[in-house]
């Protein structure tokens, strides 16, 4: 009996403070995760690249069989150079994009000089209506010691009952002044994207823009939307998480017209605290189109406006306005 009790208390002693995936967290007490997300590692930290400074992330709700995505910022904080940096497995649904470390457009390699930061790519792929959680761990060797960090992720998986709403409410708006288009000039090969953070995970609806042809004549084959995640730059990091498109739209060259790309049917989830780019792309038959901007200045607070003018070309800022759009979500 004196045994058996003492094998007890030293399996629960040893895996209450385990940060491995493989550790059973509902043995763990809310100090012993807390210290498993604090920086008690030898120089090294992992945090969402959308809120630095964070100790878990949560991937908020996904449909299921959907995926969505977030990068992580890895940062040398110590005074000696990291070595033999290598990732611990991940725990379904979770996984690297691409399958594999640091995931597909991460930066992350062996070595990582004293300030220096690279980044992670990581997947959240529910096919069980449940809530997850793992820890996103690195292990690594600096100043002839090993050591590691981990940063708790979370996210839950939505069932296709959950997906419907019985109304839709604008989440995130841009209004337009038809007297001052402030437009963008749009031909073929020209990317647009809107960044919009969101405080809290929805169920996306609708997302519209305001548009009209340059010139009488001209006409459009297609408008295509894709929705990407940010990048550790905070930029579009050209990983798609949803997409839709509009084809031969109605439009004329002396007003605007409304452009509305419809997700009723999937209706994807916009998980919280997460900037997500919206990139847009004009197809036109002939002649060009314009994509009506913000009728003031800087009157988003929650995102910016980004253009590239031809493929390789860098994302760059368009002064200070944003795009003209309407972010329609479930109530």
């Amino acid at each position: 009996m004196k045994l058996l009790l003492f094998f007890l208390i030293f399996f629960l002693g040893s895996c209450g403070t385990d940060c491995s995936t493989t550790t059973f967290d509902f043995l763990k007490t809310d100090e012993e995760i807390a210290a498993c997300t604090a920086s008690t590692d030898l120089g090294l930290e992992i945090y969402d690249s959308a809120n630095p400074g964070n100790t878990s992330t949560n991937f908020g709700g996904i449909d299921l069989n959907t995926s969505t995505v977030k990068d992580f910022t890895v940062t040398n904080t110590s005074t000696d150079k990291i070595t033999s940096l290598t990732s611990v497995d991940l725990l379904t649904p979770f996984a690297y994009s691409g399958d594999s470390y640091p995931g597909d457009g991460g930066t992350c390699d062996d070595d990582l000089d004293v300030g220096e930061s690279c980044s992670l790519i990581v997947k959240f792929s529910p096919t069980t209506s449940d809530s997850f959680a793992d820890w996103l761990t690195l292990s690594y060797e600096v100043g002839g010691q090993s050591s590691s960090y981990s940063h708790r992720i979370e996210g839950s998986g939505l069932s296709s009952s959950s997906s419907t709403c019985a109304s839709t409410s604008t989440t995130a708006s841009q209004t337009t002044d038809t007297s001052d288009f402030s437009s963008f000039d749009w031909d073929s090969g020209i990317g647009l994207a809107q960044s919009i953070y969101l405080t809290e995970s929805k169920l996306l609806d609708s997302f519209s823009i305001k548009m009209y042809l340059t010139n009488s004549g001209d006409s459009i084959s297609s408008v295509t939307l894709d929705i990407q995640s940010n990048s550790s730059s905070s930029l579009p990091s050209g990983t798609s998480i949803t997409s839709a498109s509009v084809t031969s739209p109605s439009l004329d060259s002396t007003s605007n017209s409304t452009i509305t790309f419809d997700f009723s049917s999937s209706r994807p989830t916009l998980s919280a605290e997460t900037t997500y780019w919206f990139v847009i792309k004009v197809y036109p038959s002939s002649g060009s189109a314009k994509i009506s901007g913000a009728s003031t200045d800087n009157s988003y607070s929650s995102g910016a406006a980004k253009w590239t003018g031809t493929a390789g070309v860098s994302w760059q800022t368009i002064a200070v306005r944003d795009i003209a759009f309407t972010l329609t979500t479930c109530d």
